[in-house]
């Protein structure tokens, strides 16, 4: 819309104002959800030595490969 709005103007076509009327609703609209709605935030997880290894993973902390 915007891109046919700019080549329409450019054309001396007086278009211009109400092809971009949606992309300026748009903004307006997502602006408002996303003030009143917000990002959502993701909590990171974190697991305990006791859920690491039942689930097969087994860390080994402070000994090198050369040692074992």
């Amino acid at each position: 819309m915007f891109a046919l709005g700019s080549v329409l103007q450019l054309s001396e076509f007086q278009v211009g104002l109400a092809l971009s009327a949606p992309g300026g609703l748009f903004e307006v609209v997502a602006g408002s959800y996303l003030l009143v709605e917000g990002f959502r935030q993701v909590t990171p997880v974190r697991t305990d030595s006791a859920d690491q290894s039942r689930s097969g993973v087994v860390l080994d902390r402070g000994r090198s490969s050369a040692s074992a």
